[in-house]
């Protein structure tokens, strides 16, 4: 399809990420990056790499496996409308073979948090200071930092 169409995406505002590179490679987004074990990684090593400092993080709960089957967000209702009921059941009314395993779960959480660290080494070596301003939540590989305060320097 032709991005004519579209002003805001054109050649001068358009670009690709490529993923699956080593992490022994550095953080380089003219190259091929590694690849990331979730979306809030993957937005943390873009603006790291954009030398973006200090990094506030706002919503990095990561407490959805002592939560299971309940999904909380900062607006109400479902975050996908669907019309199959599987999924409005409880969690543990879900067949089994419907649901990711607990433990696969944590290893993929395992993982993820592997990539918080990775980000953590990158941005000290570049001098960039990263905060989690999350209330409660149990992330815990960065520095707290109070949301109300963000405002108030």
């Amino acid at each position: 399809r032709s991005l004519s169409k579209k002003p805001f995406l054109n050649n001068k505002n358009l670009f690709f990420t490529a993923m699956g590179g080593s992490k022994s490679f550095g953080l380089d987004y003219e190259k091929i990056i590694p690849s990331f074990h979730g979306v809030g990684a993957y937005s943390l090593s873009a603006a790291i790499y954009t030398g973006c400092n200090p990094i506030y993080l706002i919503g990095f709960d990561h407490d959805y496996l002592a939560n299971r089957g309940y999904m909380d967000h900062f607006f109400k209702g479902p975050s996908v409308k669907t019309t199959n009921r599987k999924f409005e059941k409880k969690f543990n009314d879900v067949k089994l073979s419907d649901r990711v395993a607990y433990d696969e779960e944590l290893i993929t959480n395992y993982r993820l948090w592997q990539d918080y660290r990775y980000l953590l080494r990158i941005a000290k070596s570049k001098k960039i200071k990263i905060f989690n301003s999350t209330e409660g939540g149990f992330l815990d590989v960065f520095e707290r930092y109070d949301f109300k305060k963000i405002f108030n320097e």
